[in-house]
Protein backbone atom coordinates (compact mmCIF):
# COMPACT_ATOMS: atom_id res chain seq x y z
CA UNK A 1 0.00 0.00 0.00
CA UNK A 2 2.91 2.49 1.05
CA UNK A 3 4.56 1.74 -2.60
CA UNK A 4 1.55 2.50 -4.20
CA UNK A 5 0.43 5.73 -2.19
CA UNK A 6 4.15 6.80 -2.99
CA UNK A 7 3.79 6.53 -6.81
CA UNK A 8 0.22 7.81 -6.57
CA UNK A 9 1.41 10.79 -4.80
CA UNK A 10 4.03 11.38 -7.21
CA UNK A 11 2.09 10.57 -10.06
CA UNK A 12 -0.57 13.48 -8.54
CA UNK A 13 2.81 15.82 -7.36
CA UNK A 14 2.41 18.35 -10.46
CA UNK A 15 -1.18 18.51 -11.25
CA UNK A 16 -1.81 18.98 -7.89
CA UNK A 17 0.68 21.86 -7.77
CA UNK A 18 -0.29 23.37 -10.69
CA UNK A 19 -4.00 22.97 -9.49
CA UNK A 20 -2.76 25.01 -5.96
CA UNK A 21 -1.12 27.62 -7.78
CA UNK A 22 -3.86 28.15 -10.17
CA UNK A 23 -6.08 28.81 -7.29
CA UNK A 24 -3.76 30.91 -4.55
CA UNK A 25 -3.42 33.50 -7.75
CA UNK A 26 -6.98 33.99 -7.67
CA UNK A 27 -7.62 33.48 -4.36
CA UNK A 28 -4.69 35.92 -3.00
CA UNK A 29 -7.32 38.93 -3.80
CA UNK A 30 -10.04 37.34 -1.58
CA UNK A 31 -7.91 36.31 0.88
CA UNK A 32 -6.88 40.34 1.92
CA UNK A 33 -10.23 41.28 1.72
CA UNK A 34 -11.22 39.14 4.18
CA UNK A 35 -11.78 40.74 7.55
CA UNK A 36 -8.23 39.93 9.48
CA UNK A 37 -9.72 39.70 12.95
CA UNK A 38 -11.32 36.64 11.98
CA UNK A 39 -9.93 33.14 12.50
CA UNK A 40 -7.82 30.87 10.34
CA UNK A 41 -11.08 28.40 10.22
CA UNK A 42 -13.25 31.12 9.13
CA UNK A 43 -10.95 32.63 6.37
CA UNK A 44 -10.12 28.80 5.12
CA UNK A 45 -13.71 28.10 4.73
CA UNK A 46 -14.43 30.96 2.91
CA UNK A 47 -12.00 30.84 0.48
CA UNK A 48 -12.65 29.37 -3.03
CA UNK A 49 -10.24 26.31 -2.27
CA UNK A 50 -10.62 22.52 -2.78
CA UNK A 51 -8.34 19.69 -2.59
CA UNK A 52 -11.02 17.20 -2.31
CA UNK A 53 -11.36 14.48 -4.13
CA UNK A 54 -14.55 13.77 -6.52
CA UNK A 55 -16.89 11.36 -4.59
CA UNK A 56 -19.51 8.94 -6.36
CA UNK A 57 -22.50 7.68 -4.45
CA UNK A 58 -22.39 4.51 -6.03
CA UNK A 59 -19.04 3.75 -4.63
CA UNK A 60 -19.83 4.31 -1.03
CA UNK A 61 -20.44 1.49 1.37
CA UNK A 62 -23.98 1.01 2.72
CA UNK A 63 -25.01 -2.09 5.56
CA UNK A 64 -27.32 -4.42 4.69
CA UNK A 65 -29.22 -6.77 6.15
CA UNK A 66 -28.85 -10.76 4.72
CA UNK A 67 -31.66 -11.55 5.36
CA UNK A 68 -33.16 -9.24 2.58
CA UNK A 69 -31.48 -12.02 0.06
CA UNK A 70 -34.22 -14.27 0.25
CA UNK A 71 -35.91 -11.31 -1.00
CA UNK A 72 -33.95 -11.31 -4.32
CA UNK A 73 -34.28 -14.73 -4.37
CA UNK A 74 -38.03 -14.85 -4.73
CA UNK A 75 -37.30 -11.40 -7.79
CA UNK A 76 -34.69 -12.78 -9.30
CA UNK A 77 -34.02 -15.69 -11.84
CA UNK A 78 -31.54 -17.45 -13.43
CA UNK A 79 -29.93 -15.70 -16.67
CA UNK A 80 -29.62 -18.89 -18.27
CA UNK A 81 -32.89 -20.68 -17.77
CA UNK A 82 -34.88 -18.36 -15.89
CA UNK A 83 -35.07 -21.23 -13.11
CA UNK A 84 -34.97 -20.11 -9.15
CA UNK A 85 -32.01 -19.36 -7.80
CA UNK A 86 -30.21 -19.76 -4.40
CA UNK A 87 -28.08 -17.03 -2.65
CA UNK A 88 -26.23 -17.87 0.17
CA UNK A 89 -22.60 -17.06 1.84
CA UNK A 90 -19.91 -19.20 1.31
CA UNK A 91 -16.86 -17.58 3.39
CA UNK A 92 -16.13 -14.22 4.86
CA UNK A 93 -13.08 -12.69 6.50
CA UNK A 94 -13.99 -10.04 8.58
CA UNK A 95 -16.15 -7.66 7.17
CA UNK A 96 -15.84 -9.12 3.48
CA UNK A 97 -17.53 -11.73 2.45
CA UNK A 98 -18.07 -14.58 -0.64
CA UNK A 99 -21.86 -15.32 -1.61
CA UNK A 100 -22.74 -18.21 -4.23
CA UNK A 101 -25.28 -17.32 -6.85
CA UNK A 102 -26.66 -20.99 -7.99
CA UNK A 103 -29.21 -22.38 -10.01
CA UNK A 104 -31.82 -24.93 -8.83
CA UNK A 105 -32.87 -26.03 -12.50
CA UNK A 106 -29.43 -25.78 -14.32
CA UNK A 107 -26.94 -25.83 -11.75
CA UNK A 108 -25.25 -22.51 -13.37
CA UNK A 109 -23.17 -20.81 -10.38
CA UNK A 110 -20.98 -17.61 -9.93
CA UNK A 111 -19.57 -16.07 -7.02
CA UNK A 112 -19.66 -12.29 -5.64
CA UNK A 113 -17.71 -10.47 -2.72
CA UNK A 114 -19.69 -7.15 -1.04
CA UNK A 115 -15.94 -5.48 -1.02
CA UNK A 116 -13.45 -4.50 -3.93
CA UNK A 117 -9.82 -6.09 -3.43
CA UNK A 118 -6.96 -3.89 -3.33
CA UNK A 119 -3.46 -4.72 -2.43
CA UNK A 120 -0.57 -5.56 -4.85
CA UNK A 121 -1.87 -9.06 -4.88
CA UNK A 122 -5.46 -7.82 -4.88
CA UNK A 123 -6.47 -10.29 -2.06
CA UNK A 124 -7.10 -7.23 0.92
CA UNK A 125 -10.94 -6.51 1.17
CA UNK A 126 -11.46 -2.45 0.72
CA UNK A 127 -14.36 -2.77 3.69
CA UNK A 128 -11.56 -4.06 6.07
CA UNK A 129 -9.00 -1.50 5.97
CA UNK A 130 -11.79 0.93 6.12
CA UNK A 131 -13.07 -0.27 9.33
CA UNK A 132 -9.51 -0.10 10.80
CA UNK A 133 -8.67 3.42 9.10
CA UNK A 134 -12.27 4.58 10.47
CA UNK A 135 -11.48 3.55 13.81
CA UNK A 136 -8.09 5.51 14.30
CA UNK A 137 -9.87 8.43 13.13
CA UNK A 138 -12.22 8.14 15.91
CA UNK A 139 -9.25 7.34 18.05
CA UNK A 140 -10.61 4.08 19.20
CA UNK A 141 -8.76 0.38 18.36
CA UNK A 142 -9.09 -3.10 17.75
CA UNK A 143 -11.64 -3.87 20.94
CA UNK A 144 -13.64 -0.81 19.68
CA UNK A 145 -14.08 -2.07 16.29
CA UNK A 146 -15.14 -5.43 17.86
CA UNK A 147 -17.85 -4.35 20.51
CA UNK A 148 -19.23 -2.05 17.62
CA UNK A 149 -19.80 -5.13 15.28
CA UNK A 150 -21.11 -7.05 17.98
CA UNK A 151 -23.39 -4.44 18.37
CA UNK A 152 -24.20 -4.36 15.28
CA UNK A 153 -24.89 -7.66 14.83
CA UNK A 154 -21.65 -7.52 12.45
CA UNK A 155 -19.31 -10.65 11.13
CA UNK A 156 -16.20 -10.52 13.97
CA UNK A 157 -13.67 -8.37 12.91
CA UNK A 158 -10.15 -8.86 11.21
CA UNK A 159 -7.68 -10.54 13.99
CA UNK A 160 -5.70 -8.80 15.73
CA UNK A 161 -2.47 -9.87 13.50
CA UNK A 162 -4.39 -8.17 10.76
CA UNK A 163 -5.42 -5.77 12.41
CA UNK A 164 -2.05 -4.43 13.50
CA UNK A 165 -0.86 -4.90 9.88
CA UNK A 166 -3.64 -2.68 8.16
CA UNK A 167 -2.59 -0.31 11.24
CA UNK A 168 0.85 0.12 10.28
CA UNK A 169 0.16 0.31 6.28
CA UNK A 170 -2.23 2.90 7.34
CA UNK A 171 0.48 4.91 9.28
CA UNK A 172 2.99 4.74 6.64
CA UNK A 173 0.64 6.02 3.59
CA UNK A 174 -0.98 8.85 6.03
CA UNK A 175 2.73 9.44 6.40
CA UNK A 176 3.50 10.18 2.99
CA UNK A 177 -0.50 12.20 2.73
CA UNK A 178 0.72 14.17 5.36
CA UNK A 179 4.45 14.82 4.29
CA UNK A 180 3.47 15.79 0.70
CA UNK A 181 0.14 18.03 2.33
CA UNK A 182 2.48 19.82 4.79
CA UNK A 183 5.11 20.68 2.11
CA UNK A 184 2.34 21.80 -0.83
CA UNK A 185 1.18 24.20 2.73
CA UNK A 186 4.73 25.26 2.64
CA UNK A 187 4.52 26.28 -0.89
CA UNK A 188 1.80 28.15 -0.75
CA UNK A 189 2.36 30.25 2.16
CA UNK A 190 5.38 31.26 0.39
CA UNK A 191 3.76 32.31 -2.72
CA UNK A 192 1.56 34.10 -0.36
CA UNK A 193 4.21 35.84 1.60
CA UNK A 194 5.95 36.48 -1.75
CA UNK A 195 9.22 35.87 0.06
CA UNK A 196 11.13 32.82 1.46
CA UNK A 197 11.26 34.27 5.01
CA UNK A 198 7.98 33.61 5.80
CA UNK A 199 6.22 34.05 9.35
CA UNK A 200 4.89 30.93 11.45
CA UNK A 201 3.36 30.32 14.83
CA UNK A 202 3.70 27.91 17.01
CA UNK A 203 1.28 25.61 19.13
CA UNK A 204 0.61 22.38 21.17
CA UNK A 205 -2.03 20.05 21.90
CA UNK A 206 -1.76 16.85 24.39
CA UNK A 207 -3.88 13.77 24.75
CA UNK A 208 -5.33 14.48 27.88
CA UNK A 209 -6.30 17.81 29.80
CA UNK A 210 -3.69 18.92 32.32
CA UNK A 211 -0.18 18.36 32.91
CA UNK A 212 0.13 14.62 33.07
CA UNK A 213 -0.67 13.93 29.54
CA UNK A 214 2.03 10.82 27.98
CA UNK A 215 1.09 12.16 24.34
CA UNK A 216 1.31 15.98 22.92
CA UNK A 217 1.84 17.00 19.39
CA UNK A 218 3.46 20.36 18.47
CA UNK A 219 2.53 22.14 15.38
CA UNK A 220 4.00 25.17 12.95
CA UNK A 221 1.38 27.13 11.28
CA UNK A 222 1.97 29.81 8.39
CA UNK A 223 0.92 33.03 9.26
CA UNK A 224 -0.78 33.91 5.60
CA UNK A 225 -2.36 30.54 4.62
CA UNK A 226 -3.26 28.87 8.44
CA UNK A 227 -2.47 25.74 7.33
CA UNK A 228 -0.05 23.35 9.33
CA UNK A 229 3.74 23.25 7.50
CA UNK A 230 4.76 21.05 10.04
CA UNK A 231 4.23 18.89 13.05
CA UNK A 232 6.66 17.02 15.41
CA UNK A 233 4.98 13.77 18.24
CA UNK A 234 6.06 14.00 22.00
CA UNK A 235 5.78 10.94 23.80
CA UNK A 236 6.85 9.68 27.14
CA UNK A 237 5.64 6.25 26.92
CA UNK A 238 5.92 3.41 24.92
CA UNK A 239 3.60 0.23 24.20
CA UNK A 240 6.68 -1.73 23.37
CA UNK A 241 8.68 -1.03 26.25
CA UNK A 242 6.00 -1.76 28.73
CA UNK A 243 5.19 -5.07 26.81
CA UNK A 244 9.08 -5.73 27.13
CA UNK A 245 9.38 -5.15 30.97
CA UNK A 246 7.26 -8.52 31.44
CA UNK A 247 8.71 -10.40 28.65
CA UNK A 248 12.44 -9.62 29.64
CA UNK A 249 12.49 -9.58 33.46
CA UNK A 250 16.36 -9.96 33.68
CA UNK A 251 17.86 -6.86 31.63
CA UNK A 252 21.35 -8.53 31.59
CA UNK A 253 20.40 -11.22 29.72
CA UNK A 254 21.32 -11.11 26.10
CA UNK A 255 17.90 -11.56 24.91
CA UNK A 256 17.00 -8.37 25.88
CA UNK A 257 20.10 -6.83 24.67
CA UNK A 258 19.02 -8.32 21.55
CA UNK A 259 15.65 -6.82 21.53
CA UNK A 260 16.88 -3.63 22.85
CA UNK A 261 19.18 -2.80 19.85
CA UNK A 262 16.30 -3.89 17.63
CA UNK A 263 13.76 -1.54 19.23
CA UNK A 264 16.18 1.48 19.70
CA UNK A 265 15.05 2.71 16.35
CA UNK A 266 11.61 2.63 16.65
CA UNK A 267 10.56 3.70 20.42
CA UNK A 268 8.06 5.45 20.76
CA UNK A 269 9.19 7.11 23.92
CA UNK A 270 11.19 10.51 22.54
CA UNK A 271 10.29 12.77 25.98
CA UNK A 272 11.79 12.58 29.49
CA UNK A 273 10.64 15.61 30.88
CA UNK A 274 7.07 16.98 32.01
CA UNK A 275 4.31 17.40 29.66
CA UNK A 276 4.22 21.20 30.13
CA UNK A 277 7.77 21.04 28.62
CA UNK A 278 6.49 18.73 25.72
CA UNK A 279 5.52 22.02 23.40
CA UNK A 280 8.90 23.56 23.89
CA UNK A 281 10.46 20.80 23.11
CA UNK A 282 8.66 20.08 20.12
CA UNK A 283 9.31 23.25 17.99
CA UNK A 284 12.38 23.15 19.36
CA UNK A 285 13.08 19.90 17.34
CA UNK A 286 10.94 21.29 14.66
CA UNK A 287 13.11 24.00 14.06
CA UNK A 288 16.42 21.58 14.11
CA UNK A 289 14.71 19.14 11.90
CA UNK A 290 13.26 21.85 9.54
CA UNK A 291 16.16 21.40 6.79
CA UNK A 292 16.53 18.03 7.24
CA UNK A 293 12.71 17.38 6.24
CA UNK A 294 13.32 19.97 3.20
CA UNK A 295 9.61 21.49 3.98
CA UNK A 296 11.01 24.36 3.32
Amino acid sequence: MIKETENLVEDQKNVVSEAINQHIKKDVKSKAEINPNKSASFKKLNVNESSQLPTNDSERFRFIDISIFKDFEKSLCCSTCFGTINIIETTNCGFSSTFKISCQSCNVENTWRNSKMVGIKKNVPTINRRAVFAMRMIGKGAKSLQKFSSYMALPAPVSQKSYDKINDKILRATTVVANSCMKKAAEEEELLTGSSDIMVSGDGTWKTRGHSSLVGVCTVIGAESGKVIDIDVMSSYCKSCEVSKKLYSDKSKSSYQQWQSHHAKSCQKNHFGSAGKMEVEGMKKIFEDLSQKEVL
